[in-house]
């Protein structure tokens, strides 16, 4: 139990951390405060269970104190402490719900029993609470597999609109690939609808969000959204989506389409995807076209290709989807782009595409950087000269650089010198100094410093460790 003593007087309070310290077990004093303001401000950033709360004190005094703390956070219980033995405190305290009263100086005993007879209650409340949380979770799972089943009888569907009085439909996610302890915090920050989420095997599990008053097409673009989100931040994951339901009764439908999309999703494929009845397009029609001309940063190829295209939008979106979720698989940031909420895919699609061809550019200027470093860093090159071979000033391509290789100028520079001297001290005839310049060194001392440095051995050291 987190306890946070209140009391104008430093050395009552002092003793009574010390007494809570060395005497009692199951509590920790997570602070102190001096007055009812900075009580209040505890209450606030400590969240404690428990608070002893001294009556008189300067400024706001212990009473106001409470009525304030009660206001943010309800569930603390106080123990109120004060020198005064008088009815009118008691009264006052016992409305703003606080059970034990005690007075200065009191025994020891009379403390202990008092803390521990609300450590006590606290947790018989939360027991009693988590058993409730528990056996609503459980029937919330049952009543979901029994409507993915289409098995709800007319007192479970009731039962079912008690739980979840503003729910209209919904839809089911079929997932693999990842465990309830990656999925959960997942599903916690992301579903913006009420969800239920239960195994269905070992290593599948099936999600039920439950949609109010949004449109259809809201309803299956924040299906697509929260699948790929899913499958993005779980490696080896994939999501088979169904379609929404108009009625909590037709859910066993939407169950059926996830999990026969879940199980038509292929190697190499997109990890997430509705069901749909016919096969998905083969690789050369338009659909996979579409998808390749994205991937090499085609914009009028792709552009041409979407003006044929006739399916529903939704589906195209889906397909974009898909494109751009192979784009951040090869590391190219597109995450920026909005595809499932675009309302001019033309304009989405010339977005992609030159991303990917700005990306392509980036990557040739650090290939030709590195080109010219690997030629001549035993020279001393400098940034604003290599920055020059890329036709970038220099500011402009220290960024690029640091994107694409993931190193400093500098450090890519003494990582390749480091390691022509790693190779050239294995040769005994050569000095020290003779691989200084060779390594593009001009100055030894300086050479045998970022050597140790970078390896933690001065350059001996590390001749002599090898040929031992």
């Amino acid at each position: 139990m987190r306890l946070v003593i209140v009391d104008d007087e430093m050395i009552e309070r002092k003793a009574m951390r010390k007494f809570v310290e060395e005497s009692m077990t199951g509590f920790e004093v997570a602070g102190e405060a001096a007055n009812g303001r900075l009580a209040v401000e505890m209450a606030a950033e400590l969240k404690p269970d428990l608070m002893l709360m001294d009556i008189k004190m300067p400024g706001m005094n212990g009473l106001e104190a409470i009525r304030k703390i009660r206001e943010i956070q309800p569930d603390i219980r106080f123990i109120m402490v004060s020198a005064y033995d008088s009815f009118d405190y008691a009264k006052e305290a016992m409305k703003e719900g606080v059970k034990e009263y005690i007075l200065k100086p009191g025994k020891k005993e009379e403390t202990i029993e008092a803390l521990y007879r609300l450590k006590k209650e606290i947790e018989g409340e939360r027991s009693a609470a988590a058993g409730k949380e528990e056996a609503a979770n459980l029937m919330k799972q049952h009543l979901a597999e029994k409507s993915a089943q289409n098995q709800l009888s007319q007192q479970e569907l009731e039962h079912f609109q008690q739980l979840f009085p503003n729910a209209k439909g919904g839809f089911f996610l079929v997932l693999s690939g990842c465990t309830a302890a990656e999925l959960q915090p997942l599903l916690e920050r992301h579903a913006s609808m009420p969800y239920v989420f239960y195994p269905k095997s070992e290593n599948r599990f099936a999600v039920l969000l439950l949609s109010e008053n949004q449109e259809e097409s809201a309803v299956r673009t924040e299906a697509l959204r929260l699948a790929r989100t899913i499958t993005l931040a779980v490696k080896e994951s994939r999501a088979g989506v169904g379609y929404p339901a108009g009625t909590l009764a037709k859910l066993g439908k939407s169950y059926q389409e996830a999990y026969r999309a879940w199980e038509s999703i292929t190697p190499g494929a997109a990890a997430y995807r509705f069901f749909r009845e016919s096969a998905v397009p083969p690789a050369g029609e338009d659909q996979e076209k579409l998808r390749l001309s994205i991937l090499n940063g085609n914009t009028e190829e792709a552009l041409l290709l979407y003006s044929r295209l006739s399916e529903d939008p939704l589906l195209i979106k889906e397909w974009l989807s898909a494109a751009k979720y192979d784009l951040e698989k090869r590391g190219i940031d597109v995450q920026h782009i909005s595809v499932l909420n675009a309302d001019d895919l033309k304009e989405t699609i010339r977005m992609l595409c030159e991303k990917v061809q700005w990306t392509q550019s980036e990557q040739e200027v650090a290939a030709r950087a590195i080109q010219y470093m690997k030629a001549r860093f035993t020279e001393p090159i400098t940034l604003e000269e290599t920055a020059e071979q890329t036709k970038l000033s220099p500011t402009y391509f220290t960024k690029v650089f640091k994107e694409q290789t993931g190193q400093t100028f500098i450090d890519y520079l003494t990582s390749l010198r480091m390691e022509r001297a790693k190779e050239l001290l294995a040769n005994q005839d050569l000095s020290l100094k003779q691989i200084a310049y060779a390594a593009g060194y001009r100055d030894p001392n300086y050479f045998s410093r970022v050597f140790r440095k970078v390896t933690g051995q001065s350059p001996k050291q590390y001749r002599k460790k090898g040929a031992g």
